[in-house]
């Protein structure tokens, strides 16, 4: 797949999912989230940070088990990670993942013709900035 082509987010996704589930075979419960090449690591087994940055290299010339380069892998507290847009947050255990509200505010208040009806009702509009338009 070259870059442009329509299927190459859709292939590079699959494979860092693939990737991802690998690293993360040996770790207790956790949850991956891809997005093209982009991957993100929710769990409390902080081994797999290193297990990722053993089983990978950090630039072309370098080997790897599986030839794969990850530029960057960070350890962080869940509250800290923003991805794809994406806050995410537990509350009573249960993970969430929500819009950045920030970037929704800053890129959905504007006008134009076919948000018209927004403007005339603002129960419309809230609910729109809610969900993201």
């Amino acid at each position: 797949m070259c870059s442009g082509d329509p299927y190459t987010t859709l292939g590079n996704t699959f494979r860092t999912i693939c990737y991802l589930r690998y690293y993360t075979r040996s770790a207790g419960p956790c949850s991956c989230f891809a997005a093209g090449d982009d991957g993100v690591v929710l769990t409390d087994d902080t081994s797999v940070h290193g297990h990722i940055l053993s089983q990978t290299s950090r630039t072309p010339d370098g080997v790897s088990p599986l030839g794969q380069i990850v530029k960057e892998a960070t350890l962080s507290e869940l509250q800290g990670i923003e991805f794809c847009s994406k806050w995410f947050y537990k509350v009573s255990g249960k993970l969430y993942a929500t819009r950045n509200l920030v970037k929704v505010l800053a890129t959905k208040q504007y006008y134009s013709r076919k948000n018209a009806h927004l403007l005339n009702n603002p129960h419309l509009h809230r609910l729109a900035i809610l969900q993201g338009l």
